[in-house]
């Protein structure tokens, strides 16, 4: 994947009445997708994306050409009324990386690692800060309740596995979607479940709400899969059958 990014300010009677308008890539037909959202007052960020082999492109004919492929007016309308306030930059170096130091039977005393330096996550979903944060917390919750630092840094590195296991399966689960090998049985209910549910967030506020609530960490992903979501689902899947 990778993805570029401008920011643009909108003219005064550009009137707009929402904050974020989005297009997401979808595995393995959308490799095309991207986002515009106002940043503050009259600034906005617009970013495309690309996937399975796609690379938006940086200059400014290619970048609203782009824009106007993905079937969202809004976009290239914001492109075409705004007026570029930066260079439109790329980044392309969107893998995950774990360092399970965590697994080490043997760590040296007083030191940890943390942030990057033991997992980076694709940046398009914004949780690497967060996990960032919650690291450090955790960090500062073992040396508020201890009175030794020997053992305590194999003990945070220990309990960090536990902190990083959840985000790194929500970002990989969504990334491997476009490995061309055969997924796993569990692997296809996810994405099946997944494919469903993503269909019914322009439609249906409670799982548009629930589904960001998730993305930003704010929600564990259980709040996904509760009966009335599931319910939801099925229903969702039964009428794209229907039709």
């Amino acid at each position: 994947m990778s993805y570029v990014s401008r920011f643009f300010r909108l003219p005064a009677d550009h009137a707009v009445d929402w904050y974020l308008a989005a297009r997401a890539t979808y595995a393995p037909a959308i490799n095309r997708g991207g986002g515009a959202v106002m940043v503050d007052g009259d600034r906005w960020l617009i970013t495309l994306i690309g996937a399975g082999g796609e690379v938006p492109p940086t200059d400014q004919a290619g970048f609203l050409d782009y824009a106007a492929s993905l079937s969202l007016e809004e976009i290239p309308a914001a492109i075409t009324a705004g007026t570029p306030l930066t260079p439109a930059y790329r980044y392309a170096r969107m893998a995950n990386r774990w360092i399970c130091y965590h697994r080490l039977r043997r760590w040296p005393q007083r030191l940890v690692a943390v942030g990057d330096a033991v997992c980076v996550l694709n940046p398009v979903y914004g949780q690497g800060l967060t996990v960032a944060v919650q690291e450090a917390q955790l960090l500062d919750e073992l040396l508020d309740g201890t009175r030794t630092l020997t053992g305590l840094a194999q003990r945070f590195q220990r309990r960090l596995g536990d902190l990083i296991r959840l985000p790194w399966s929500m970002a990989t689960s969504s990334d491997l979607s476009w490995d061309p090998a055969p997924p796993s049985r569990s692997a296809r209910l996810i994405r099946w479940y997944l494919h469903h549910l993503l269909d019914l967030i322009p439609t249906d506020p409670e799982v548009a709400t629930r589904f960001l609530r998730v993305q930003n960490m704010i929600s564990t992903p259980t709040t996904l899969v509760t009966p009335r979501m599931i319910a939801k689902v099925l229903r969702q899947s039964y009428a794209a059958h229907a039709h």
